[in-house]
C-alpha cells in the first residue's frame, strides 16, 4: 500500500488503479470541477481543478508514482520537480480544445480562453550521475551547460537598424504554415509545420542587417555552470529544478533546466565478480588484514542496503567478524550472533546502517549481509582431514545390501564449473556455424533429403 493515499482520493480511484481508470476519473473530475462550469463558485471550483490536475499528472507519470507510493507527497515535491503543467493548458490538451497557431484559445464552457501571460522557453533535462556514496552522504556537484542568452550586442531584437526586422510575409508571422501534400491524384492531404521562409522565427530579417554578434538569432550559446545539490537520502530519478536557466527568448519567460538523478558506478569499491587469481590473492593474510570496500545496493524501499560476504567455514561454525568501510569512509565491525552457526546463504541484519532517509536526519534504514560459505579445499585440510573427520559426526554410508544389489551402477562426480560449460558451449555454435553450408548450396527436398521433382497430373 501507499505510504499516502490523498491524490488517490482526490481522484476517487483505488491504489492499484491502472492508467486508463485514472484518466477516465480524471477527466470526470475535472468536467466537474472546472471554473467555467462553476460561475458561483470559481474560487474553491479552482483550487479542486488543480488538486485534481495535480493528482493526475503524479499517478500518471511512473516516476512522481513510485516517489509519491514510497514517500508521500513531500518527496514529490521536494524532488524539484513541483513545476507541474499549467492544469488549464492541460485540460484542452486531453480534451482536444486549442488553436494550432498559437492563437487566444476558447474555452470549453464558454467565455474567454485562459490567457496565462506570454509563452515560456521549454525546460531542458540533464542526467548527471551520482554514486551510492554521494547519495548517502550529500554532495555538490558541478554541471556545465549551454543555453541561449539575450544578444547583449542588440538587446534582443536581431539588427540595431531601425526597421530591419519584418514580420514573415509566408506565415504572417505565426511561425507555422499548412503544407499540403498530393500522394495520388484527387487526394489532398494537410499538415501544420515550421514555416520554410522564416523557420518558425516570425520574422525576418535581411542578413546586411542582423547584429554581427547574433546574426539576427536574437540570442547567442553561452556556458554556464551549475552547481547540483545532492541531498541525503535522494534516490535515481529524483530531480534538481534550476528555476529560470534554461533558454532565454526575446518576449518569452525563461523555462527551467531540469536535472534528473541517476546512479552509477564508483571505482573506489571493490567489484564482488572477480577472477579466480583475485579471490586467491584476497584470501591471503595480508588482505586478510586490509579494510574492505564492499560493492552496496539500495534495496527497492530505497532505504535499506545490501551487501554480500564470504566466510570460511571455521568463521561459519565457530564465529565471525566483518570489518569493511562505509559510504561515509567510517570503519564498520561486524560480529556473529553469539552461540550460532551459518548456514551458507544466511542474511544477517544490521540495524541503523541502511541509508539515510530525506528530510529525517536522525532516521536511517537498516543494512542486510548476504554470507556465503567458501568450504576449504583437500589439499589445504591437509593431515587435519583425519583429525577433523573424528571429531565430527560420523558421515551415513550405503547400506550392504544396497553395495550387493546386481543392478547397483557406481559413478564417480565431477564438479561442474559453469565457465567451462559455457566455453564449451559457445565453441560447440561456433563449429556449427562454420559447418553450415551456404544458402546458395542448398537445395529444396523431400523429408528424406532428395531433390523435389515434378509430379506428372
Amino acid at each position: 500500500m501507499p505510504r499516502e493515499t490523498k491524490y488517490y482520493d482526490v481522484l476517487g480511484v483505488s491504489p492499484d488503479a491502472d492508467d486508463a481508470t485514472i484518466k477516465k476519473a480524471y477527466k470526470k473530475m475535472a468536467m466537474k470541477w472546472h471554473p467555467d462550469k462553476n460561475p458561483d463558485n470559481k474560487v474553491e471550483a479552482e483550487e479542486k481543478f488543480k488538486e485534481v490536475s495535480t493528482a493526475y499528472q503524479v499517478l500518471t507519470d511512473p516516476e512522481k508514482k513510485r516517489l509519491y507510493d514510497q514517500y508521500g507527497e513531500e518527496a514529490v515535491k521536494s524532488s524539484g520537480d513541483s513545476g507541474f503543467r499549467d492544469a488549464h493548458s492541460m485540460f484542452s490538451e486531453l480534451f482536444g480544445f486549442g488553436d494550432i497557431f498559437g492563437g487566444g484559445g476558447f474555452s470549453f464552457f464558454g467565455g474567454g480562453g485562459h490567457q496565462r501571460g506570454p509563452p515560456r522557453t521549454p525546460d531542458i533535462q540533464f542526467d548527471l550521475g551520482v554514486t551510492l556514496a554521494e547519495f548517502y552522504t550529500g554532495a555538490t556537484k558541478k554541471l556545465k551547460v549551454e543555453r541561449d542568452q539575450i544578444c547583449i550586442g542588440c538587446e534582443g531584437k536581431g539588427s540595431l537598424k531601425a526597421g530591419a526586422v519584418q514580420t514573415c510575409d509566408r506565415c504572417q508571422g505565426r511561425g507555422q504554415e499548412v503544407l499540403v501534400n498530393r500522394p495520388r491524384p484527387g487526394v489532398i492531404q494537410q499538415s501544420v509545420g515550421l514555416c520554410s521562409k522564416c523557420q518558425g522565427r516570425k520574422e525576418i530579417i535581411d542578413e546586411k542587417d542582423a547584429c554581427k554578434e547574433c546574426r539576427g538569432r536574437k540570442v547567442v550559446k553561452r556556458a554556464h555552470i551549475l552547481e547540483v545539490k545532492v541531498e541525503k537520502g535522494m534516490a535515481p530519478g529524483m530531480k534538481v529544478r534550476f528555476r529560470e536557466a534554461a533558454d532565454q527568448a526575446p518576449g518569452s519567460q525563461t523555462g527551467d533546466i531540469i536535472v534528473v538523478l541517476r546512479e552509477k558506478a564508483d571505482p573506489t569499491r571493490e567489484e564482488m565478480k572477480q577472477s579466480k587469481t583475485d579471490k586467491a590473492k584476497l584470501k591471503s593474510k595480508e588482505n586478510k588484514r586490509a579494510i574492505r570496500k564492499p560493492v552496496l545496493h539500495r534495496l527497492q524501499n530505497g532505504k535499506d542496503l545490501t551487501m554480500e560476504h564470504e566466510l570460511s567455514l571455521s568463521e561459519a561454525l565457530f564465529g565471525y567478524e566483518i570489518v569493511f568501510e562505509h559510504l561515509d569512509g567510517r570503519v564498520v565491525l561486524v560480529q556473529s550472533p553469539p552461540k550460532h552457526v551459518t548456514a551458507t546463504e544466511e542474511i544477517i541484519a544490521i540495524e541503523g546502517e541502511g541509508m539515510p532517509v530525506m528530510d529525517r536526519n536522525l532516521e536511517k534504514g537498516d543494512l542486510y549481509i548476504k554470507l556465503f560459505i567458501v568450504m576449504p579445499t583437500y589439499e589445504e585440510l591437509g593431515p587435519t582431514r583425519a583429525k577433523l573427520a573424528s571429531l565430527l559426526p560420523p558421515v551415513p554410508s550405503v547400506s550392504k545390501e544396497i553395495r550387493e544389489l546386481k543392478a547397483l551402477e557406481k559413478r564417480t562426480a565431477r564438479v561442474f564449473d559453469m565457465e567451462m560449460a559455457r566455453a564449451k558451449q559457445q565453441r560447440e555454435q561456433e563449429d556449427r556455424w562454420r559447418k553450415r553450408p551456404a544458402d546458395n548450396d542448398l537445395e529444396e527436398g523431400n523429408e528424406d533429403g532428395e531433390p523435389a521433382t515434378c509430379r506428372q497430373q
